[in-house]
């Protein structure tokens, strides 16, 4: 796997933000490794950058040789809410150093909460809080080896009726919820609010069409 789309995410006109690892100041300059990522710049063009709460740091070989955003399971970002009352699509591509995944989560209550996590070591929760898709499989295993973990895309669906969460490009689960999702305060990128509970793991690519 490298990048999550064959063509630039820009050219589909649904593209409301495009986090890339390999250029994250958006650029076409590539940081040195081991640096602190306080902005991660959305290329888009809608200006929803990410902005670190706690400093992630820039690998230069994180995902299949080229740069990735080192968690680490201490850095997180404030994420743009680009998801309330709409149809969305989110992608992203990620190497775990750790079992759990923590993609997306809020501070918000019923249906005001964008959660994307781990639920166990082999499912995944894509849900609105109170109103969950939830699988308990369909996730590889975790390794254990932080240096051999192979990538994964996951993908998450939403269309007023219909829900879907995909590893790999597999349906994982699926659900026929029309709630919409309101908006969601405290959005965070690479932590559950609820837990604070952090993501350690690279992250390559994040859009959201």
């Amino acid at each position: 796997m490298g990048r999550l789309l064959t063509s630039t995410p820009t050219t589909l006109g649904s593209c409301v933000q495009w986090l890339d690892a390999t250029d994250p100041a958006g650029n076409g300059i590539a940081p040195g490794n081991g640096a602190s990522i306080s902005t991660w710049v959305d290329k888009s063009g809608a200006g929803n950058n990410a902005t670190a709460v706690v400093s992630p740091t820039y690998s230069a070989t994180g995902i299949n040789g080229l740069g990735a955003i080192l968690f680490g399971g201490t850095g997180y970002f404030n994420l743009a809410d680009r998801f309330s009352n709409r149809a969305f699509v989110v992608l992203s591509l990620i190497r775990r150093q750790a079992s759990d995944i923590y993609l997306t989560g809020g501070t918000g209550g019923d249906n005001t909460n964008l959660q994307i996590r781990s639920n166990g070591a082999n499912g995944l929760i894509f849900g609105f809080f109170a109103n969950d898709l939830i699988t308990s499989s369909g996730v590889p295993s975790y390794t254990g080896n932080p240096s051999t973990e192979p990538p994964m895309i996951v993908t998450a669906y939403y269309s007023p009726g219909t829900r879907r969460i995909h590893i790999n490009g597999s349906l994982i689960g699926s659900d026929g919820n029309a709630a919409s999702l309101g908006a969601v305060p405290g959005l965070n990128l690479g932590r559950y609010p609820p837990f604070n509970a952090i993501y350690s793991g690279l992250m390559g690519e994040f859009i959201v069409l």
